[in-house]
């Protein structure tokens, strides 16, 4: 839990007021922009280690914003495609790494590398695209965790940053 005292606020609000107000905002920007940037980098990184996929898959379904008064980290909710964890056919089906083997698969030529399989039961068709893990479950599965968690790190981010800002725009303007 990040604790700021009355005195250590004080004085940053005074050193704050203290900026011209279109100086203020940038350094409000800029510690909003870096607290976000700290929020997405250690989500990817916990889930990836996690579901056992890289960070790129992660943070490609990822989008974060932020406004006057929040911040948010939308993670889009779709399972990722086999095909882009980089499979490769078998003798018995398709392999996976760090996801194992999909026996009676196969990767599909014309459909842009697909991971597919025939449905059971079916002569031919209908075939099935196969998927990997949600990088939005884990969050869903334990939300306290990495809300709270990740609320810790914006918030200690974005206060030393702000207090950063302003030291060195204070420094600036003289």
């Amino acid at each position: 839990m990040i604790t700021v005292d009355s005195e250590e606020f004080r004085v940053l609000a005074r050193g704050f007021l203290a900026l011209p107000p279109k100086v203020r905002h940038q350094v409000f920007g800029r510690a909003m922009g870096r607290s976000r940037g700290v929020v997405e980098r250690t989500y990817a990184r916990l889930s990836s280690a996690r579901i056992d996929v890289a960070q790129k898959h992660i943070k490609r379904r990822m989008r974060s914003w932020a406004s006057d008064d929040e911040m948010v980290l939308a993670i889009k909710s779709a399972q990722i495609p086999l095909h882009e964890l980089g499979p490769r056919q078998t003798g018995r089906g398709v392999s996976v790494p760090l996801r194992g083997s999909y026996r009676s698969a196969w990767i599909a030529a014309t459909k842009g590398g697909k991971v597919l399989k025939r449905v059971p039961g079916a002569d031919r068709y209908p075939v099935r695209m196969l998927f990997g893990p949600n990088p939005a479950g884990e969050a869903t599965r334990n939300p306290r965790v990495y809300e709270q968690m990740l609320g810790e790190i914006a918030s200690a981010t974005f206060w030393r940053e702000i207090a950063g800002g302003i030291d060195g725009m204070l420094r600036r303007l003289g």
